[in-house]
C-alpha cells in the first residue's frame, strides 16, 4: 500500500509531466518568426525605478517576482536572464509573500500557491532557483519587502515586474528607495505598456470608444514583440537546499532578525537566523500542507461562508491556464458561439481566464498573439472573426481601460469619488426612493428575495467567479437595495474582493464602477436609479428565457453542495451546448 506522501508524489510527477509537455507545445506554437522577432524586450516595457548603478562585484542578479507568476512568456524573467548573462552571474527568483494583503484569504492563496508550484518547476528546468519568502505572524515593524531589500545586498541589480495598484506601487517604490543598486521594472501583464500610454495620453479616457481608437493600433505593434526564451549561462554549483540556507541566513543576519521564513525548492524552511530550525520542513509540493503552515504560523485568514469541496472549480497554475485557453480557442466548440451567445449565463461560453490573468499565470501577449493567429487561419468564418474580435476587445481594450484608470487616478480609483459627477448627483437625487433592504451578512450568504441575485452570489461564493452578465445584474440590485449609494459601492467592493479570485484588481474596480455609471453614458431619468443604467430579472428572462431558469436552478438548488448541477439543469446545459 502506498503512503499518502507517495501518492502525493506520484500525482505531482504526473502534473509536472503534463506541464512540461504543455510548455513544449507553447514554445513551438508561439515561436516567433525571424522577420518579426527581436530578443530584446520592447523599450516601452522597461522603466528604471531608481538612478543607482549595478554592482558587478556582487553574487547574483535578483528577479523579484510579484505580479507575473509564470516561467514562460515572461518579459521580466527573460530581461533578468539577459542581465545575468551580461554580468556573467547566476540568477535568483524570489517571491515575497504576506498574509496581510487586504481582503486576501485562503481561497486566493490556494490559487496563487498552485501557480507558484508551477513556477518553481519551470524555473528548476532552466537551472534557476526559486525562493519563497514569507513574513512571519505577529511581526509589525517590518514589511515582507524588507526581505527583498536584504536579498538585494548580495545582488548585482534587481529586476521586477509591474504592479499598478496603490499598494503594489508602494512596495516597489519602497524597495527601489531602500537599495543601493539599480532596480528595473518590466511591464509584463498588458499588451500595450501603460506608462507609454500615460506619456502619450495623460488625460483620463472616459469611454471605451475613445481609448480603443488609440490602444487597438498599438496592440498590433506590441503583439509582434514577443519574449524569447533566453538560456541562462551561469548556473549555481551548490545544491538548492544549501543555496536557500545561505541566502536566508545572510538575509536575516542583516536587518530582519527572525521576521521571515524561507521556502526553497521543495521543503526547506528557515525561520530567522536560527540554524536549529533548518530542519523544519513544509512540503511546498502539497498546497494543503503549505496552506496549513501559513494559517498556523503566518496569520492567513480562512475564506468565510463557502461550502466544502469548492476548490476544484478553478485550480491555479500555468498548466491550468494554458489548458483553459486551448479549450476556449477550439473553433468547433466555445469560440464558435462566443461572439453571439457569450452573455447567456447557462451556455458556459467563457474563457475563465480572468483569475489566471490576475495572478500573471498566463501572458496576455500570448493570448492575443495566439488568438490573432487563429483569426488569420479562419478568415472566411464570420462567427470566428466576431468571437475573436469581441474577446480581444475585452482582453485588451476593456481590461487596459481599467488599468489606465488605476494609474491616472492613483489616489481615488477604488473609491466612490472616482465615479462620474453626473452619476453621483443622479443617485443622490433619487436616494429617498431607495431603502436599505439587506445587511452585508444577508448578501454574503445569498439571503434575498431575488432568486437570480441569490444564484449569482452563490456562483461567486462557491466558485470564486461569476458570469459577466449576471455580475452586472448582481451589482445593479445592490445599488437599488441601499439608500446610500456610497455604502452600496463599499458593499460591492467588499463582496467582490472577498469572494472573487480576481478581486483586488483594476478590472474589479472598473467593473464595480460601471455599475454606478463609470465608463457608461447617462440614460433617460427613471425612478430609483436616476440616469444610471438599470437591470431587472424580468429583463433578463425576456432576453434569455429558460437559460435564466437553468442558471437559477443550478446555483440555488445545490448552493451548499459545491454548486453541483441538478438533473434538469444538467440536461438543459447539455442541450444548449449541442
Amino acid at each position: 500500500m502506498l503512503t499518502d506522501e507517495q501518492k502525493v508524489k506520484i500525482e505531482e510527477n504526473k502534473r509536472q509531466a503534463l506541464l512540461r509537455r504543455e510548455r513544449a507545445r507553447v514554445s513551438l506554437a508561439s515561436a516567433p518568426s525571424n522577420e518579426s522577432f527581436s530578443s530584446s524586450i520592447h523599450k516601452d516595457r522597461i522603466r528604471k525605478l531608481n538612478e543607482n548603478a549595478s554592482d558587478g562585484t556582487k553574487t547574483y542578479v535578483l528577479y523579484w517576482m510579484q505580479s507575473s507568476h509564470r516561467a514562460t512568456n515572461n518579459e521580466a524573467l527573460e530581461f533578468a536572464v539577459e542581465r545575468a548573462n551580461i554580468f556573467q552571474k547566476p540568477l535568483i527568483v524570489a517571491f515575497a509573500l504576506t498574509c496581510e494583503y487586504p481582503d486576501a484569504n485562503e481561497r486566493h492563496f490556494r490559487f496563487m500557491l498552485s501557480g507558484l508550484i508551477d513556477v518553481r518547476t519551470g524555473l528548476s528546468e532552466r537551472n534557476i532557483p526559486f525562493l519563497l519568502v514569507v513574513k512571519n505572524k505577529g511581526v509589525d515593524k517590518v514589511s515582507h519587502t524588507d526581505a527583498i531589500v536584504d536579498l538585494a545586498k548580495n545582488a548585482v541589480e534587481v529586476v521586477t515586474d509591474c504592479g499598478y495598484l496603490r499598494i503594489l506601487r508602494k512596495w516597489r517604490e519602497d524597495v527601489a528607495n531602500a537599495i543601493s543598486i539599480a532596480m528595473t521594472e518590466i511591464e509584463t501583464d498588458v499588451v500595450v505598456p501603460v506608462f507609454a500610454h500615460l506619456r502619450a495620453r495623460p488625460n483620463l479616457d472616459t469611454s471605451a470608444a475613445s481609448f480603443r481608437s488609440w490602444c487597438l493600433p498599438k496592440s498590433y505593434e506590441h503583439t509582434n514583440n514577443y519574449p524569447d526564451l533566453v538560456p541562462i549561462k551561469e548556473k549555481w554549483t551548490t545544491s538548492d537546499a544549501e543555496l536557500a540556507r545561505v541566502c536566508a541566513i545572510e538575509c536575516c543576519c542583516t536587518n530582519s532578525g527572525g521576521n521571515f521564513s524561507f521556502v526553497m525548492d521543495g521543503n526547506i524552511v528557515l525561520n530567522g537566523n536560527n540554524e536549529k530550525n533548518s530542519n523544519n520542513k513544509v512540503n511546498i509540493i502539497n498546497v494543503n500542507d503549505l496552506l496549513f503552515h501559513l494559517k498556523a504560523n503566518h496569520g492567513l485568514k480562512e475564506t468565510p461562508n463557502i461550502p466544502p469541496n469548492c476548490d476544484a472549480y478553478h485550480v491555479g497554475g500555468e498548466l491550468e491556464a494554458l489548458r483553459k485557453f486551448r479549450t476556449f480557442l477550439d473553433p468547433t466548440t466555445v469560440l464558435k458561439n462566443y461572439g453571439e451567445h457569450r452573455n447567456d449565463c447557462a451556455r458556459g461560453l467563457q474563457s475563465h481566464l480572468a483569475p489566471y490573468i490576475h495572478y500573471g499565470q498566463i501572458s496576455v501577449l500570448h493570448i492575443a498573439k495566439r488568438s490573432r493567429k487563429l483569426a488569420s487561419m479562419h478568415k472566411e468564418d464570420e462567427k470566428i472573426q466576431k468571437s475573436i474580435d469581441v474577446f480581444l476587445d475585452e482582453l485588451i481594450i476593456r481590461r487596459e481601460l481599467g488599468i489606465q484608470l488605476v494609474v491616472k487616478k492613483k489616489d481615488t480609483y477604488d473609491t466612490y469619488e472616482a465615479l462620474p459627477t453626473w452619476a453621483i448627483n443622479s443617485l443622490e437625487k433619487h436616494k429617498e426612493e431607495r431603502t436599505t433592504k439587506y445587511s452585508y451578512e444577508d448578501l454574503a450568504n445569498s439571503k434575498t428575495d431575488d432568486p437570480l441575485w441569490n444564484a449569482a452570489q452563490n456562483e461567486l461564493r462557491i466558485t470564486g467567479k461569476m458570469h459577466n452578465y449576471t455580475r452586472m445584474f448582481w451589482g445593479k440590485k445592490v445599488v437599488e437595495w441601499h439608500k446610500c449609494s456610497k455604502t452600496a459601492f463599499a458593499v460591492l467592493m467588499k463582496l467582490n474582493d472577498t469572494y472573487s479570485l480576481d478581486g483586488r484588481d483594476p478590472n474589479s474596480f472598473t467593473g464595480v464602477g460601471w455599475i454606478f455609471g463609470l465608463n457608461d453614458k447617462p440614460f433617460p431619468e427613471a425612478p430609483v436609479m436616476g440616469e444610471v443604467r438599470r437591470m431587472s430579472i424580468n429583463g433578463c428572462k425576456k432576453r434569455f428565457g429558460k437559460s435564466i431558469e437553468a442558471y437559477i436552478e443550478r446555483w440555488n438548488g445545490n448552493a451548499n453542495k459545491g454548486g453541483r448541477q441538478s438533473t434538469l439543469s444538467s440536461m438543459f446545459l447539455k442541450k444548449q451546448k449541442t
